[in-house]
Formats: C-alpha cells, sequence, structure tokens
C-alpha cells in the first residue's frame, strides 16, 4: 500500500490521464474493475469542471459550441488541475491555455475573450470597498504627492486587446437587443472593467487612461503613473480623470512609501 501523499497523486494522475496502471494496487476491484471504477470518479470529476468552466467563460462556449468547449474544458483540466476545492479559483489559465490549443488557433481572439470573462468573474465576485478619502489625501504635504502609490478598487480590472472584445462580449450577453455585427478588423481595446450596482461595466480607455490606471495598477509612485499618462496623451486632463475616478470609486486608498 501506497503512502497517503503517494496514493492521491497516483489517484489524482489517474483520474486526469486516463491511464490506471499506477492504480491498480492502491484500489479494490470489488465486482468491478479498477479502470471501471476509476472511470466513473473520472466521469464525475470532468463533469463538474467542465459545468465550472462553462459558468465563468459562457461567451467562450458560445463562440465555439458546447462540444467544442467541453473538449477544451477537459484538455485544460488535465493540464491545469484545480489548485483548490473551490472551483470558483478554477480557470485563472483558461486564456493562455486556448492561446497554445491547436484546435482554436483559427479563432485568435477566443484567448482575450476567455481572459475578459475571467476578469469579469473576478470582479463579480470581490470584495466591495469604500472610496479614496479625499479629505484624508487632503491632509498629506505637497512633497508627499509625486510619491504616494494609489490603489485601485478590488472590484476593477485591466485588459488589453488587440482584438474587438468588448463588442463580442456585449453581442453575447443574454439581455443583448441590438445588432450582432462584429468587426474583426476594427482594431483593439484597452479596457477598465467595474462593478457598478451589481452590474458588470465595461469602459473603453484612452491613451491617457490606460497609461495611468495601467502604472498605477502596477505599484508606481503618483508621479510616474501621471508622467506615463502625459507621455501617452500629451493633453491629457490628469485632474479630471483624478475627479473622474474617485467619484466612480475606482481609486479607494493610497499609501507612502
Amino acid at each position: 500500500m501506497s503512502a497517503l501523499h503517494e496514493l492521491q497523486n497516483s489517484f489524482r494522475d489517474a483520474l486526469l490521464s486516463g491511464d490506471t496502471a499506477a492504480a491498480e494496487n492502491d484500489v479494490c476491484a470489488g465486482g468491478l474493475s479498477v479502470a471501471r471504477r476509476l472511470g466513473i470518479y473520472r466521469n464525475t470529476v470532468f463533469t463538474n469542471l467542465r459545468e465550472a468552466l462553462r459558468a465563468i467563460f459562457p461567451v467562450v462556449e458560445r463562440l465555439v459550441d458546447t462540444d467544442f468547449f467541453n473538449g477544451c474544458s477537459d484538455e485544460y483540466s488535465r493540464r491545469y488541475p484545480s489548485p483548490a476545492g473551490d472551483l470558483n479559483r478554477f480557470g485563472a489559465q483558461f486564456g493562455e491555455f486556448l492561446a497554445t490549443f491547436a484546435p482554436a488557433a483559427s479563432l485568435p481572439y477566443l484567448p482575450d475573450v476567455a481572459r475578459l470573462e475571467w476578469q469579469v468573474n473576478q470582479v463579480y465576485h470581490a470584495a466591495d470597498h469604500a472610496a479614496l478619502d479625499l479629505a484624508h489625501l487632503a491632509t498629506l504635504a505637497p512633497e508627499h504627492y509625486e510619491t504616494l502609490r494609489i490603489t485601485l478598487h478590488p472590484a476593477s480590472a485591466l485588459l488589453a486587446s488587440l482584438y474587438p472584445v468588448q463588442r463580442i462580449w456585449q453581442v453575447n450577453q443574454p439581455d443583448h437587443t441590438g445588432t450582432l455585427d462584429v468587426h474583426l478588423d476594427s482594431g483593439g481595446v484597452r479596457l477598465l472593467i467595474e462593478r457598478h450596482g451589481g452590474h458588470i461595466v465595461l469602459r473603453a480607455l484612452s491613451d491617457g487612461e490606460w497609461a495611468l490606471l495601467r502604472a498605477i495598477a502596477d505599484g508606481a509612485a503618483f508621479a510616474a503613473a501621471c508622467t506615463a499618462a502625459l507621455s501617452a496623451e500629451a493633453d491629457y486632463d490628469i485632474g479630471a480623470a483624478l475627479q473622474t475616478l474617485v467619484s466612480r470609486s475606482t481609486l479607494i486608498d493610497f499609501t507612502l512609501p
């Protein structure tokens, strides 16, 4: 009999790969072969993993059809086993997986659609937080403004794509009532994904907005973030932008080095 960790590893490997040889000595047949016993369990595991991914990536499934999606899900589950029992955390690498999944090569926008859906899921379930306290910020001495670091709301995320993934996502929502036209040659987008009133909002960002928020998200000091924004968009109004970002609760806190 194997040690517990060896037993767990061989059982996992047998479930994911379908090769039951390594588990032959650790499973009692009891009227069914080891392969049959593990096959029943494997079917349940892969069904649950498919449903977990289906709940997070409905647009990806709609774009490729259910059979293709099931095949993608099963292969993803083999390559990226769930890191935890909480299946809400399962799917973080789905976009990266699709970028290397040969059968999906004819849909070059699909990985970014998956990345967007993962971010939407993360933002939707993120903790709430109060907006940035401007009164507290006003108490800082001016010499600290350059070095302070601002924090984005946990229910927000940034995504850049060479494809019109915002439009692709929008026309594939259950409540969409407009036209279904998507022009892949219309260019890419840089998005701020936020949750407001329990709803997901996708905001297309200008060059300056993207540079500012990307720098803030990456932990840059405020002065460096402003420099990045003005380098990307010379006439970008940082003062007006900050007022808007605070009013929307996109910015929630700040720290000093």
